[in-house]
């Protein structure tokens, strides 16, 4: 089976209560497969970039993403480029996924490397 890998949960502090909760539902995503988080939510680039990558390589290679895999490419600029970057190296397609805001869906998009 295929599986997602969505680069993190991006969040938000809930207005009324103060709770940090996910600002997007992924789920739409599940259609292409089960959704693994790269990185955890409040991940943050710029504290130390080289370990980012390390990380993002780490969980890429342990989990052997595939050419049947799918890239969720949500979030931090900085963390999608990271997370775009390494799994080119793996994979020499990168199958990724596009919301399409009037269909409500997401559209496979597949850039050959």
């Amino acid at each position: 089976m295929s599986r997602v890998f969505v680069v993190h949960q991006p969040t938000g502090r809930d207005r009324g209560t103060g709770a940090i909760k996910p600002t997007m539902d992924l789920s739409p995503a599940l259609e292409y497969g089960e959704l693994r988080f790269i990185l955890r939510e409040w991940e943050n680039p710029f504290a130390d970039v080289d370990a980012t990558v390390t990380e993002v390589r780490r969980v890429l290679e342990g989990e052997r993403l595939c050419g049947e895999d799918w890239l969720l490419l949500v979030g931090n600029p900085v963390l999608i480029g990271i997370v775009a970057a390494v799994a080119s190296d793996l994979v020499s397609d990168l199958r990724m996924l596009q919301w399409d805001r009037s269909a409500h869906r997401y559209i496979p998009v597949i850039a050959q490397l």
